[in-house]
């Protein structure tokens, strides 16, 4: 590829999938990375700040003589701010912004109202950026779609014919996921290992996942259970039901402490399941169907797109219904179970890390070449 670019990264939210995206990106790249960076923690106010706390630390960059080429903005920056803010040296480059979730189609608790401050912000930031990429077709439409319809409840103000431009220099650019060694799983017997695997938090509903539970116990099914991910310091009450009423039934419970247990978890599986109402890409799941999971989908957001629902309908349900999950649940066995994990391993082998990485370097080498299109 000849010489490296030289590519400042900015993320104003340092931690899960937003760090496991740009630190995988950077360790396959086959260009030089210096990422700016704030925690993982008090996300609306990082969204406020951190284009001001950034362009302080790219400007200590640049006077202590760093070049760059191009410039990475994750979704959580606002890009226009930053380039306000920034040295002209950092303001000035070719840039590209990752948006890997919108805040227009973010769920909402009960009673609360929408703030579309966020999607201003987002909006702001791509039209910022020479390039936007999305995660998914899912996530492009929403914030597009979403604005057009918040644009049409507001006194005229043009700001509708700000969107075409937004999707005329955007693209979908899957963010590439580090699939783990297929597990074979022919002969085994015995109960279906259910996996969860998703952040403890109401917008992955895990009344769904009870629902479904108990729907299997009444139908007399017998299962094994998983339930992992992330976990806050508060969580939705029905972790604490679920490891009441199934004990019996649970293999692992909570969150997985190192990688290797995390991927032990997706071997002894057969088939993971979502009850998201909130997913954007979906890297968890693919990670289970690179395992050799079967899965069982929301028939709604990402999904579709990320696994190929007119070729695989038998793979999904209606969202947010229970009693269906438990039905495709009770359909399956472990040996059913193996063959339609081998079928999802090869659908999500085209989002394999490397490919993705080499992608997106020529998509950033020619970004640079092109040059930015903001002065």
């Amino acid at each position: 590829m000849g010489t490296p670019l030289r590519i400042l990264a900015l993320e104003g939210y340092y931690g899960g999938s937003h760090r496991a995206f740009l630190d995988s990106v950077i360790a396959g790249s086959s260009h030089a990375w210096t990422v700016l960076s704030e925690p993982a923690s008090h996300w609306k106010w990082r969204m406020f700040h951190s284009s001001i706390t950034l362009a302080d630390k790219a400007r200590a960059l640049v006077e202590a003589g760093e070049e760059f080429d191009v410039l990475l903005c994750g979704g959580m920056v606002n890009l226009a701010e930053f380039r306000a803010f920034a040295p002209a040296d950092i303001s000035s480059l070719p840039s590209v912004l990752y948006v890997h979730e919108n805040q227009i189609a973010y769920p909402l608790r009960d009673g609360q109202k929408q703030d579309y401050r966020f999607g201003l912000i987002q909006l702001a930031s791509a039209l910022a950026a020479d390039r936007v990429w999305f995660n998914s077709e899912y996530n492009r439409a929403t914030m597009l779609d979403g604005l057009a319809a918040w644009f049409k409840t507001l006194p005229p103000a043009g700001m509708a014919a700000k969107l075409p431009l937004v999707r005329d220099r955007s693209e979908i650019v899957y963010p590439g996921v580090a699939l783990p060694q297929v597990v074979a799983r022919d002969g085994r017997t015995g109960p279906l290992h259910i996996l969860w695997a998703h952040r403890w938090e109401y917008d992955k509903q895990p009344a769904v996942l009870l629902g479904a539970l108990r729907e299997l116990r009444r139908r007399g099914v017998e299962f094994r259970l998983s339930v992992i991910g992330e976990q806050f310091r508060t969580h939705p009450g029905e972790f604490e039901t679920i490891h009441a009423e199934f004990a019996e039934a649970i293999v692992r419970w909570g969150y997985q402490p190192t990688r290797e247990d995390y991927l032990a978890a997706l071997a002894e599986a057969d088939v993971a399941v979502s009850t998201a109402s909130h997913e954007f890409f979906g890297i968890g799941m693919v990670e289970a169907a690179g395992a050799g999971c079967a899965v069982a989908l929301p028939d709604d957001l990402a999904y579709p797109d990320v696994f190929g629902r007119e070729e695989n309908p038998e793979w999904f349900y209606p969202s947010g219904e229970a009693n269906a999950l438990a039905k495709m649940l009770a359909g399956l066995s472990p040996e059913t179970a193996a063959e339609r994990g081998m079928a999802a391993r090869r659908r999500v082998e085209r989002y394999e890390l490397a490919a993705s990485v080499a992608a997106m370097d020529s998509k950033l080498l020619a970004l640079a070449e092109m040059g930015t299109t903001h002065e």
